[in-house]
């Protein structure tokens, strides 16, 4: 039972959605995960699956040090927008709250990841969305997910479950292949840095014989790097277009700067989960910057997003995860979750995404903290 919800939550939410509704794609999932979340914790609790002894103290602290700091936020401003989060996402608190319950059951609750065809049945209904939905005005694949670098970051996030449970090469090559088109038509840049690096790591680990410190050090080193293609964009485009509207539509070295003076407001504690999107428009009026003149509900960059809600605590808290995540897949050498996890890693540091990829993302983190963990290929 706690398989097939998992199941469910990585491989068939992204395909949820309603038909002739505004907001037919995003709210639908994120309501139907935390359902099946909900559902999950409740089964691993009642039917003893759940037990106290397997909870690692280091993962319990940070949860809890992350709960805490959202009840605070949530305390001092208990509004229906930092309840469940804008209209349009709905990743509020509860949302936030529901993730934290997942990781916390990932790490309790194991399970052998050896389903491919549960695999590549959601890969294949995830890329033929792409055709059947088409594109959006920008001309960009959308998928079942609604955006174009969503429906690239569910790709990423699901790729490696594919390529590396299918011993065929053909089957591997087909897959690559069909990520890359649709990756392609989707238009996201970096969901083609993340599955580029996803094949660099899974290279690196046969090529030097499962040196897993090696590939996750080269993998890290490249997502920093590629940090810098925005700035030095922006920095080519100022040069070379002289209209001061060009840059206007998510220019993200511009976002990122508006962000980084947004959380100093706060630096310490932060200003809370739903603060993102005012705290932005003030730091880019306070600067004079083109984004003023959009609506932006998140910095385009998921350290930058804690950095805002949640102060230096915040992303001390996220940071000290992701070093502990990273450490024990290493060690663990789980190695399609931590092909993911480079993925998940490249494509949040780009773009706000999908409740999927967080619960990809946290269901990652929780899983690499199970004493049960054993290697999956």
């Amino acid at each position: 039972m706690n398989a097939f919800l998992i199941y469910f939550l990585l491989f068939f939410v992204p395909l949820i959605f309603l038909p002739n509704i505004i907001l037919r794609f995003e709210p639908p999932k994120v309501m139907a995960s935390e359902l099946v979340i909900g559902l999950l914790c409740a089964y691993t609790v009642f039917t003893g699956l759940f037990k106290l002894n397997k909870m690692d103290k280091k993962l319990n602290l940070i949860i809890g040090g992350l709960f805490l700091l959202s009840l605070s936020h949530l305390i001092i401003d208990p509004s229906r927008g930092n309840l469940f989060g804008n209209v349009f996402r709905l990743q509020g608190t509860i949302l936030f709250w529901f993730l934290l319950a997942l990781t916390l059951i990932a790490q309790n609750t194991y399970f052998r990841l050896k389903q491919r065809y549960i695999y590549m049945s959601g890969f294949l209904a995830i890329a033929i969305s792409g055709f059947i939905f088409g594109d959006n005005n920008a001309g960009r694949w959308i998928g079942s997910l609604g955006e174009p670098n969503a429906l690239a970051a569910v790709i990423v996030m699901i790729f490696p479950f594919v390529f590396l449970s299918f011993k065929n090469i053909w089957v591997k090559i087909a897959a690559t292949v069909l990520a890359l088109v649709v990756i392609n038509f989707s238009g996201s840049r970096s969901g083609l840095i993340g599955l580029i690096l996803e094949l660099l790591f899974i290279s690196i680990i046969r090529v030097f014989k499962g040196s897993y410190k090696l590939a996750v050090g080269i993998c890290g080193m490249l997502i920093i790097v590629s940090l810098a293609l925005p700035i030095l964009e922006r920095q080519y485009l100022i040069k070379t277009n002289p209209d001061p509207y060009f840059l206007r539509f998510e220019d993200r070295a511009e976002i990122w700067a508006a962000a980084v003076s947004a959380g100093l407001t706060s630096p310490i504690y932060g200003s809370g989960l739903e603060s993102i999107q005012e705290q932005i428009r003030m730091a880019s009026k306070r600067m004079n910057a083109n984004s003023q003149h959009q609506i932006i509900d998140s910095s385009h960059n998921f350290v930058l997003d804690f950095w805002i809600w949640g102060g230096a605590i915040g992303v001390l808290l996220m940071v000290c995860l992701i070093i502990l995540t990273l450490k024990n897949l290493v060690k663990k050498k789980l190695v399609i979750e931590t092909t993911m996890f480079i993925g998940l890693l490249s494509v949040l540091s780009f773009n706000p995404t999908t409740v999927v990829v967080l619960i990809g993302f946290w269901w990652v983190i929780g899983r690499s903290f199970s004493q049960d963990s054993e290697k999956t290929v």
